[in-house]
């Protein structure tokens, strides 16, 4: 009775903490900040390329606002203006009054997205580390609080739908369940290019337990199926303004050299995850180290070029990684990692 009290208590805290995440990731700095892949341009589809082809999430909230009846949608409009609250709020979001239902929809898959997130974290800290149970409800607290750092220029409302996703398919492929993770590699496809770095995590799991004619038939298939994806997205979307990425190289990367102080934050940003990192690096797992690595190197290298470096959103893939990897040293400033074995 006391397990199962102290596992719904639990719950509700993740739940409570992904909502404040999701507010904040909704309000500060936002998901319309970009004006060319506004919430409501995503979903139905006139956001220039290449946002436009990250459609999971857009592409299910579409589908949910369907089932608004118009009338729902005019009292919804009519309703936030009159309140005290929501007529200053919306404006200041820059959502559009007569698309708060699909900003609604968009809300709840952001939460929804986050406290999956939780619990994919909890799952894979009590694989890999021999912590007591208590620690490892921890860890997904610790990773959830972290989230908001990575907040950098715009949000965008796929963001949320890349961390599950990513982490889901990561915590299959751990798992063993090999249905699930093309399920969720599939999902991942679709909601961002950045998929294509799950087969190289998948090489790296089962390198030396797989024999390699069968692991080199499952990445070759899992490239397949993300090329797959791939063009029937860009098909779509192929009349869409924009171009098949943005290349930022000239614009951006090369400022870099002129105003060096523009990196002094990300610099920062990266000095502090290193002194992090370094007390329990040589603890974790092997395959952990190895993931960032798979991970944050190619991120880093996409966005010298087609990015910005400094816009840590974009390393969302890694941050399951960085999380897990701060569990060793989480552990000991609790007083439960001393007498556990790595």
């Amino acid at each position: 009775m006391k397990h199962q009290a102290r596992t719904w208590l639990i719950a509700l805290l993740y739940l409570y903490l992904s909502m404040l995440v999701g507010i904040i990731f909704l309000a500060f700095p936002g998901i319309n900040g970009n004006p060319i892949a506004k919430l409501v341009d995503m979903v139905y589809g006139r956001a220039a390329r290449p946002f436009v082809y990250r459609t999971l999430l857009p592409s299910a909230i579409r589908l949910a606002s369907t089932l608004v009846p118009e009338q729902a949608r005019l009292w919804t409009a009519r309703a936030a203006q009159e309140d005290p609250i929501l007529s200053v709020a919306v404006p200041l979001l820059r959502w559009e009054w007569g698309y708060l239902p699909e900003y609604g929809i968009a809300a709840v898959l952001i939460w929804g997205c986050f406290f999956g997130y939780t619990f994919l974290l909890r799952n894979l800290a009590s694989r890999f580390f021999p912590i007591p149970e208590w620690v490892a409800n921890v860890v997904p607290i610790i990773g959830l609080l972290i989230v908001p750092a990575f907040f950098r220029y715009n949000n965008h409302i796929y963001d949320a739908g890349t961390l599950l996703s990513f982490t889901a398919a990561l915590t299959c492929l751990v798992a063993g369940r090999t249905g699930w993770y093309y399920l969720c590699f599939t999902l991942a496809s679709v909601n961002k290019e950045t998929a294509i770095l799950l087969p190289v995590i998948y090489i790296l799991f089962h390198a030396g337990s797989m024999p390699k004619r069968r692991l080199a038939l499952h990445a070759a298939g899992q490239v397949a199926l993300w090329a797959s994806v791939k063009a029937i997205v860009t098909f779509i979307y192929r009349g869409n303004p924009g171009s098949f990425v943005e290349f930022h190289l000239i614009d951006r990367t090369a400022t870099y050299f002129r105003h060096p102080d523009r990196l002094l934050g990300f610099v920062a940003f990266v000095g502090l995850w290193t002194l992090l990192l370094i007390p329990g690096w040589r603890r974790a797992p092997r395959f952990l180290r190895l993931g960032l690595a798979a991970t944050l190197v190619p991120l880093v290298a996409l966005a010298l070029v087609f990015g910005f470096l400094d816009e840590t959103r974009g390393y969302y893939e890694a941050l399951p990684f960085l999380t897990l990897l701060l569990a060793p040293a989480l552990a000991d400033a609790l007083g439960a990692g001393r007498d556990n074995p790595p």
